[in-house]
């Protein structure tokens, strides 16, 4: 759940929160609300982000494991248990050919867990030489996938035309060209890139963890005095809002698409939304504090930069118009809005930068 809990900090200004009267225009602070502790020079330690030749050989053999090629049997002419065989077939009840019993099989795998093919087929051809031949078989009673055949006899005349195997290639040149579609084309370019796509994930991850350490340290060294659960699950509901408009494209609820990503059950939904929730609301609130006591400010400059820099996501072709959105939608003058932005973002960059790692 912590790693879950990294993503819920991060260093993202939302064009949705509320403002109010002569407060700041994002969070609400007046000064008073915050009593701030230490929040520059804050430590925190991260794990080693070196990557190792074994790292990068697990991460090749974890690819080649996921793209068997099917092949030939060599010299074998009988089926045995994990084949795959391909196979004509006609079958027949009572002399008579009946619904599906007719037709080619061409990736029947024998033995195969969850097998949806006729019940005992598939058993039915181990020991069995390529060629034709006949089979016979009693279908279960009840017999849920079929229940028109359940407990009946039935004839098929098979052509067993080829057995095969699912076969691991072997890691080199030719495999890494088929499965890098050609960016690589030897092993060695392939490890090469291996390792900095892993060295980009440790980073990713200590750039997380290092964001966790540090925000976790502002809130034990400050204190709010303002009630901000209003402000929260206001925000909650905004989040969980914005993930049931993402799941609508998957047909999927937002927990279901939460637990699709997470990989977590959906009953984590409704607490990591409202952590997320809380996580922000405090932290910018916090900042909004620093932004003062720091005497931060935003030039025109600055305020055009950030503003051409978000307002596509509104909808909004010029600045102009996304502060007249702004202020519209919030009521607050759109350029304050802006600016507060930019000294909130500055205030994180403050807290971020001066850290520490131990």
């Amino acid at each position: 759940m912590k790693k879950i809990m990294v993503a819920a900090m991060a260093v993202v200004i939302c064009l949705a929160l509320a403002a109010c009267g002569k407060e700041n225009v994002i969070t609400g602070y007046k000064s008073g609300d915050v009593k701030l502790g230490q929040y520059k020079g804050l430590t925190y330690t991260l794990e080693d982000s070196e990557v190792t030749d074994g790292e990068v050989l697990n991460r090749a053999l974890t690819e080649l494991s996921r793209e068997k090629v099917l092949k030939p049997v060599e010299g074998r002419t009988i089926a045995q248990n994990g084949d795959v065989v391909d196979v004509d077939y006609v079958g027949r009840i009572d002399g008579e050919d009946f619904a599906r019993g007719t037709g080619t099989k061409s990736d029947l795998v024998i033995g195969a867990e969850g097998n949806t093919f006729f019940e005992g087929f598939d058993k039915a051809l181990v020991g069995k030489e390529i060629g034709q031949f006949t089979i016979e078989l009693t279908f279960p009673d009840p017999y849920y996938l079929y229940p028109s055949l359940a407990g009946k006899n039935a004839s098929f005349e098979v052509n067993l035309k080829a057995i095969n195997q699912y076969v691991q290639p072997e890691l080199n040149d030719e495999w890494v060209e088929m499965h890098t579609k050609g960016a690589q084309k030897t092993l060695l370019e392939y490890k090469s890139a291996l390792a900095e796509q892993i060295k980009a994930e440790k980073d990713a991850a200590n750039k997380s963890e290092k964001n966790y350490q540090v925000i976790k340290a502002v809130f034990a060294n400050s204190g709010i005095s303002k009630d901000l659960s209003k402000e929260i699950t206001e925000y909650k509901e905004q989040l969980i809002n914005v993930q049931n408009s993402m799941a609508e494209s998957y047909g999927m609820t937002g927990d279901k698409y939460f637990a699709y990503k997470y990989g977590l059950n959906t009953a984590y939904f409704e607490q990591y939304m409202e952590a997320q929730a809380k996580i922000n609301i405090q932290f910018n609130f916090i900042c909004s504090a620093i932004a003062e006591e720091e005497k931060l400010t935003a030039s025109d400059e600055e305020i055009e930069t950030f503003a051409t820099a978000v307002r596509a996501n509104y909808g909004c072709d010029t600045n102009q118009a996304l502060y007249e959105f702004i202020n519209k939608q919030f009521e607050v003058d759109g350029k304050e809005y802006i600016a507060e932005n930019v000294k909130l973002n500055k205030a994180k960059d403050l807290i971020f930068n001066s850290a520490v790692q131990q």
